[in-house]
């Protein structure tokens, strides 16, 4: 079995526009470098900057020092959960649903 861990689909429209679809595997590349793999790809094809000479940018992961963690995160590990919970359930049948649906495409008539 073969895994395609990219795809590309290039569309073009009768007005001269285009349009590129990427899938690439989530694996391989998290959204940051996807995002900087396709503004140098459209770079490149506007021709603001050579293929020979454009210089890859490497994403930085810097989201920790913009967000640091928290020391005290307000969890006491030692707290008693409640045992003592009320739940409803609720059945319907499927009769009273159709009637529903009905009642409603009424209305929107």
């Amino acid at each position: 079995m073969s895994k395609k861990f990219n795809r590309v689909q290039l569309n073009i429209f009768k007005c001269d526009g285009i349009a590129i679809g990427l899938c690439i595997l989530r694996q391989l590349a998290d959204m940051l470098s996807r995002i900087m793999f396709v503004n140098t790809f459209v770079a490149i094809s506007r021709g603001e900057a050579d293929y020979d000479q454009v210089l890859i940018k490497h994403p930085e992961f810097v989201l920790a020092t913009l967000f640091p963690p928290k020391d005290d995160i307000g969890y006491d590990l030692n707290a008693t959960f409640i045992k003592n919970v009320a739940t409803r359930r609720f059945e319907f049948k499927s009769l009273a649903i159709k009637a529903i649906d009905t009642s409603m495409i009424g209305e929107e008539q």
